[in-house]
């Protein structure tokens, strides 16, 4: 996974939250086996350090930051990390109150 630590304005994707990022895989993971959900939604993701490892997991999933830049490089950790991921410039916000309108 990339950072800038010289541009970067936040920790999100930095070592602070590696085991986090590895939890939410197990977590999936377990999701997954159990037949449960096969869809995850990454609010704020920044670069995208929990929607890489759910999808690793092997679920579907979408990442939403009002951040060009920071979807811009959590499009190329995915790239870098061989998984997809259907990351939107969008304010996680509006877009939660949308689904659930959406009912989803």
């Amino acid at each position: 996974m990339e950072a800038d630590l010289l541009q970067d304005g936040k920790t999100g994707s930095f070592l602070d939250q590696q085991a986090n990022h590895g939890a939410a895989h197990a977590y999936a993971a377990a999701l997954l086996a159990g037949e449960g959900a096969q869809l995850a939604l990454d609010a704020f993701t920044y670069h995208g350090g929990f929607a890489l490892g759910l999808a690793r997991a092997g679920l579907q999933v979408e990442a939403l930051d009002e951040s060009a830049a920071a979807i811009a490089r959590a499009r190329k950790n995915a790239q870098l990390s061989g998984v997809v991921v259907d990351f939107r410039v969008e304010n996680a916000f509006t877009a939660l109150r949308g689904l659930e309108a959406a009912g989803r």
